[in-house]
């Protein structure tokens, strides 16, 4: 059997070709290294290096040898080095999984500065709902998720906020109110609202339906979107009103205005969080959530 020993001390007597001189460098004794030579031309089946008292040189086998055994001693020495530095969570894949909403503002900033710390690092980006993400934690399918809380999952699955921010209105611009410039919830009383799924996001419509009640009024649902871009789309189509995270109106979607609500109720508040498994941390998902923590105390 060869072993990579064998391989580092043929390379070095093919470079001297002297087995003295290249156990000095080997820092060992010259038997031990003649010993080795001779084992590893045993398990490869033929001699390697033609040796007299006076000389040492490459048989046309070890000459052929020598290349493949220096790019195994390469390989071998790039594989230690790539484990060393994944240990440290210095390189390595992260699987990172998202709701939509997270991308107009947490999300971008968070990814941006950890490929700045950590380059070498790869991150495979996936669209999930608050609910697939931690079905997916739990199963292993992801790393780390952005997702809107409160989301009940298994006591392994930690959970941390980044990011408060409060629901604004999202009214066609040809709404009565457009021009208003605050509302109360009780105001589009009358309205159709556009809503997140019950089963998708259930956070955000339970989020409007509670709003709405507090306001007094029990809210008529008309489309569903998953997503904060379908809804505003619907929106702007003029079928009705909805309540979206205060980060969707940086978007500029023509036909839509964006209203801050005056209403106290705590309900017209939401978070954005991150969610990761605590048995199958790493020195790389610690780094990400380090980089996470140390975003939402600047920022947020």
């Amino acid at each position: 059997m060869v072993e990579l020993r064998h391989l580092r001390h043929f390379v070095v007597v093919a470079e001297e070709l002297h087995f003295r001189k290249a156990a000095i460098r080997l820092h060992m004794t010259q038997p031990p290294l003649s010993q080795s030579i001779k084992k590893l031309e045993e398990s490869v089946g033929t001699k390697l290096l033609d040796r007299s008292r006076r000389s040492v040189r490459l048989t046309a086998a070890g000459q052929a040898f020598l290349a493949g055994a220096r790019g195994t001693l390469r390989a071998a020495e790039d594989a230690y080095n790539d484990a060393a530095r994944a240990a440290k969570g210095l390189s390595g894949r992260l699987k990172v999984a998202f709701v939509g909403s997270a991308v107009y503002d947490v999300l971008p900033i968070v990814l941006r500065e950890f490929r700045r710390m950590h380059p070498e690092v790869e991150l495979e980006l996936l669209e999930m709902t608050s609910l697939e993400q931690i079905d997916g934690l739990t199963r292993g399918n992801i790393d780390i998720g952005f997702l809107r809380p409160p989301i009940v999952g298994p006591d392994p699955v930690k959970q941390q906020i980044l990011q408060r921010e409060c629901l604004v209105a999202a009214i066609p611009e040809t709404h009565v109110l457009a021009e208003s410039p605050t509302l109360e919830l009780g105001q589009l009383a009358r309205d159709i609202f556009i809503t997140f799924p019950s089963l998708a996001s259930p956070n955000l419509h339970s989020k409007l339906l509670m709003s709405c009640y507090d306001a007094g009024f029990t809210p008529r649902i008309g489309q569903n979107g998953t997503q904060v871009q379908t809804q505003l789309g619907l929106v702007a189509a003029g079928l009705g009103v909805a309540l979206v995270p205060h980060c969707a109106s940086r978007l500029a979607r023509q036909g839509v205005v964006y209203k801050e609500l005056t209403d106290p109720s705590t309900h017209l508040w939401t978070s954005i969080s991150i969610a990761w498994h605590s048995d199958r941390e790493s020195p790389l998902l610690e780094k990400f959530v380090r980089t996470c923590t140390e975003i939402s105390l600047e920022n947020f």
